[in-house]
């Protein structure tokens, strides 16, 4: 339905390290593919439903990914092909106006980290010692840092966004009610 919406192409990246699959999907838009190591592999296939499940070379996925405005990645986390991936699709996007990453390991009640690293107000080291001292979300930051760093080296053109619902209160949607993590959120 998204695809639809934007009617932007689609492209799945898959990633192998060492012997072990490990798959990665990307509904992406304006990428090129990751840099491959002796020990890594990737392939990209098309998920467009004329198109569907054939491969795509790097430079095809690249004339395919150059025009639409939205990226979505469902990916396994902290994989560094798919970190390299998302860097170089962000890269690629980068145009007139500001481009917004919206990172799902970050909460929106920790924007203010992002902003501040964002800013050279922290190091890496100082945003993952308040990451962790946070202690609600409990993703492997660091991993991130190659796509993070984007929003240093162009301050004006890109921003970060916390983008999930903080990790208590999903807990509190799921466990209970919409009702309770609205009411907890509220009280807070």
């Amino acid at each position: 339905a998204l695809l639809e919406a934007c009617a932007a192409p689609a492209i799945l990246f898959r990633a192998h390290r060492r012997a072990k699959a490990l798959a990665s999907r990307a509904l992406a838009t304006a990428a090129a593919p990751p840099p491959t190591a002796a020990t890594e592999s990737s392939q990209l296939f098309s998920l467009r439903p004329e198109t569907f499940a054939q491969p795509l070379t790097h430079s095809a996925a690249l004339h395919e990914l150059s025009a639409p405005r939205v990226v979505l990645f469902g990916e396994i986390h902290a994989q560094p092909a798919v970190i390299a991936f998302q860097r170089r699709t962000a890269a690629a996007m980068l145009g007139e106006g500001t481009l917004h990453v919206v990172l799902e390991q970050f909460s929106f009640e920790q924007q203010h980290l992002l902003d501040a690293y964002a800013r050279r107000e922290l190091s890496i080291e100082r945003l993952l010692e308040e990451y962790d001292a946070i202690g609600t979300e409990g993703h492997d930051v660091l991993s991130l840092e190659p796509l993070l760093s984007l929003a240093r080296e162009e301050p004006r053109r890109v921003r970060l966004h916390g983008g999930f619902l903080p990790r208590p209160f999903a807990k509190l949607v799921m466990r209970e009610s919409l009702d309770a993590a609205l009411a907890a959120a509220a009280a807070k």
